[in-house]
């Protein structure tokens, strides 16, 4: 695997060096995702009574998302009798699992499983599957172009997590092809989340079916968008 170096700045946050930006919040990453992909996508109440959940998710990141997403369905998994949630994102960039290891528990003080750590070190391009039997967590991570992980299978989420870097410094992920994609693969009624509030984002959205709005962004953002997919024609089953 071809790790990213990381950059980090005289606080120790990590910072992309491919495009010179920042993982997460300088106030609270744990907060900021929370906020903005938990709470306005309805979870962890959306899990009460369902028997399976999907989360896509554009930008694996450092795992935050993830391993913020697998604390709240274990606190949740105790009130539960059944229930198995699938998470599967694409990261073209992928770190090295000694900086996840750094940034997710000594930093953001989140539990990260040695079995993933494990795993993950012997991730390669393409598809990669972890299963985390006692938990009824299944993690799918695409290495490579967003694109092209969303168009080699079918699958269909409940949640999207759209969360690659600000559309200004990362346009590979943000134009309408990829829109089209996250609409192929989505239910009626899906979610979607993301960080930014960018016009041309919320107009590409539209156009593929997602009813978006916005809302107060987290921190010193003033906005965020959050949405629901209301296609004419719902897809079908994949």
């Amino acid at each position: 695997m071809d790790w990213l170096e990381l950059q980090f700045d005289e606080n120790n946050e990590p910072i992309s060096p491919i495009f010179s930006d920042r993982y997460f919040s300088r106030s609270s990453g744990r907060s900021e995702t929370e906020y903005v992909f938990l709470q306005h996508n309805g979870l962890p109440e959306r899990w009460r009574g369902s028997g399976t959940f999907s989360i896509g998710e554009i930008g694996f990141g450092t795992g935050l998302s993830f391993f913020l997403t697998l604390m709240k369905w274990n606190e949740l998994r105790a009130e539960m009798t059944q229930g198995e949630l699938t998470f599967i994102s694409v990261e073209k960039f992928p770190i090295r699992p000694s900086d996840i290891e750094a940034i997710l528990r000594r930093q953001i003080q989140l539990e990260v499983p040695d079995s993933f750590l494990n795993s993950y070190a012997h991730f390669q391009p393409g598809w990669n599957m972890l299963v985390l039997e006692d938990q009824s967590v299944t993690l799918e991570l695409f290495i490579g172009e967003a694109l092209e992980g969303l168009s080699s299978r079918p699958f269909l989420v409940d949640a999207w997590f759209y969360d690659g870097f600000a559309p200004g410094r990362n346009p590979d992920l943000w134009h309408d092809e990829l829109y089209g994609a996250l609409a192929q693969h989505s239910l009626k009624g899906t979610s979607l989340a993301t960080f930014t509030a960018a016009g041309r984002v919320r107009r590409g959205l539209q156009a593929v079916g997602f009813d978006m709005q916005k809302a107060k962004g987290f921190g010193r953002k003033r906005d965020m968008l959050f949405g629901v997919f209301q296609p004419q024609v719902e897809n079908e089953d994949a």
